[in-house]
């Protein structure tokens, strides 16, 4: 199999690509490592990042270090369902640099060579620790947020760049004024073709007029708007429609400032003859004669295709647009104290290491603090995009049971994905975070509407399950909440958008938790500290914010 197996992504640096190209090119098969798929394909490119770090390894490190990718993966693997994405993968890389250099009293990284940071000049013991480069790889792969994008930080700055590409119309034509984002839903108006609409008006008599224009009607999409400055259009090109027949054309004849448009049609066994004049320079058009005239309610309608050639300045222009957001890291900071009596303990009855042991319990509280910190922000996200079901228990449940019930529930989420995926202009719903009453009842669905995850219920965050083969589903103990007598319920919803830079919540590590023994108070109580710098916020590019939802499930039971 291969590890690195992932929804397809579009990463924006090339950093992040080439990561995505190592993962991409290691196949494990077997039992056959990370390491030994490297060593046995010397053709595979490793990432810059990857290459300098195995650089000041031994080989038997190097082995250990490409390794933990392997176990990162396979882990998040049997978490979620599906393998990493290479930016949380060179997220964990960059984790495993400063882990692996190490941090003086002040917070700085440590020099690879020296053991030195930029503002001291003497050896620190805590510099080159391999084993806590190690560590660093496998835990931030395993702890990372599956709907969270996570991007690089600059170590001596603390800042991370989030670049996000925009495309507008950056000129009045068509569909679009100038200025118009030209992404997400608004994708497809008319622009870019040289065909141009236009809408006859046939109250009255003939002759019915209309212009070729350059700017589209703003509540009739895809129609010229007459009132407009005229655009010039070819020769022999425009084409009138009856309800959509085409039904005559312009036969290219007539004077020089004009051309003539003629046919002979059926309609509803009626024949009808029909004459009319297009002007080439102006894009202005007459219906002059309908013989016999048409039925009431029908639409008349005409095609013409714009003259370039005349009229060059008249070719549209997209503008692509990066907009780029700066973000910066935090310092996290957390002591343990362990007396002495305990300490012994510990180590002589129990046969356990107290510092490995807070090393543990500190990660774990830091990575779930801040799994449950993003969906804090998803929540309030949810606000913008927030749908209701009834699942009206006591009104359904003598015709239904609870599974034809929770059926109906798709509906639902599907309004909520639709209106996610136009808010973003990009993604719709992938992952939703319930309550354990929630939870429970989709564990009792039938196989064509939930396929269960397999994982041991546990106190923390984890994946239960797919729904309708679209939805991952989770449960968290807070976040998503349910009422004490089990009648109403909230659903937090997410999206994993297919571009890195545009998941609603931005993740960023510049230095990974790094463990520091302290000194012993003089009451013999031995003193440790974990420290980290990083950020979980919400992303910065309105649009991307917007990939949540809160869905309130009401009358349970």
């Amino acid at each position: 199999m291969k590890p690195s197996a992932a929804p397809a992504v579009q990463y924006s640096t090339r950093a992040t690509r080439e990561v995505a190209a190592f993962l991409d090119s290691v196949t494990v098969v077997g039992d056959r490592s990370v390491s030994e798929a490297v060593a046995n394909a010397p053709g595979i490119a490793l990432p810059a990042t990857l290459d300098k770090l195995l650089g000041v390894l031994s080989d038997r490190d190097s082995t250990r270090l490409l390794d933990s990718i392997g176990a990162g993966i396979t882990h998040y693997r049997s978490e979620h369902g599906v393998a990493p994405t290479a930016d949380v993968v060179e997220a964990a890389i960059q984790q495993a640099k400063s882990a692996l250099h190490g941090i003086d009293a002040h917070g700085n990284v440590m020099d690879s060579v020296t053991g030195t940071s930029a503002t001291s000049s003497t050896s620190a013991p805590t510099s080159l620790q391999p084993n806590r480069a190690v560590v660093a790889i496998l835990s931030a792969i395993a702890e990372a947020i599956p709907f969270a994008s996570y991007l690089p930080v600059d170590i001596s700055s603390n800042e991370s760049k989030l670049a996000i590409l925009s495309h507008t119309a950056a000129s009045d034509y068509g569909d679009y004024g100038q200025g118009a984002i030209m992404d997400g839903v608004n994708v497809g108006g008319v622009y870019a073709s040289a065909q141009r609409m236009v809408r006859f008006e046939l109250g009255g008599n003939s002759p019915f007029t209309s212009k070729f224009t350059a700017v589209n009607l703003a509540d009739d999409r895809g129609f010229c708007d007459p009132a407009q400055t005229g655009v010039p259009v070819l020769r022999g090109r425009t084409t009138v429609f009856v309800n959509g027949i085409p039904v005559a054309r312009d036969t290219a004849g007539g004077s020089t400032a004009t051309s003539a448009i003629s046919g002979v049609f059926s309609l509803k066994g009626v024949d009808h003859a029909m004459v009319g004049v297009v002007t080439p320079a102006t894009g202005e058009i007459s219906i002059t004669g309908i013989n016999p005239p048409l039925p009431a309610g029908s639409a008349l309608t005409a095609e013409g295709i714009v003259d370039y050639e005349t009229a060059p300045a008249l070719i549209p222009v997209m503008q692509v647009l990066a907009q780029t957001y700066t973000l910066y890291a935090n310092p996290w900071r957390i002591m343990t104290r362990l007396g002495i009596d305990s300490n012994t303990q510990l180590r002589n009855e129990l046969g356990l290491d107290a510092d490995s042991e807070a090393l543990i319990a500190i990660r774990n509280q830091m990575a779930m603090e801040r799994h449950f910190n993003a969906l804090r922000k998803v929540e309030a996200l949810g606000g913008n995009n927030r749908v209701a079901y009834n699942f009206d228990f006591s009104g359904q449940i003598a015709q239904k049971t609870r599974s034809q019930i929770w059926q109906d529930f798709a509906s639902v989420i599907a309004n909520a994905d639709q209106q996610m995926a136009e808010d973003t202009m990009d993604h719709g719903i992938t992952h939703l975070y319930a309550p354990s009453f929630i939870a429970a009842q989709m564990q009792s669905l039938p196989s064509e509407l939930f396929r269960p995850s397999g994982i041991a219920a546990r106190a923390g965050i984890y994946r239960v399950g797919r729904l309708y083969d679209k939805y991952e589903v989770y449960y968290a103990p807070f976040g998503p909440t349910q009422s004490d007598d089990l009648k109403t319920a909230k659903v937090l919803a997410v999206g994993r958008s297919s571009q890195a830079g545009r998941n609603p919540i931005v993740l960023g590590d510049a230095v990974a938790p790094t463990f520091l023994p302290l000194a012993t108070n003089s009451d013999l109580a031995k003193q440790s500290a974990m420290y980290a710098r990083d950020y979980t916020e919400v992303n910065p590019h309105q649009p991307s914010a917007l990939g949540c939802a809160v869905i309130d499930v009401t009358n349970l039971n």
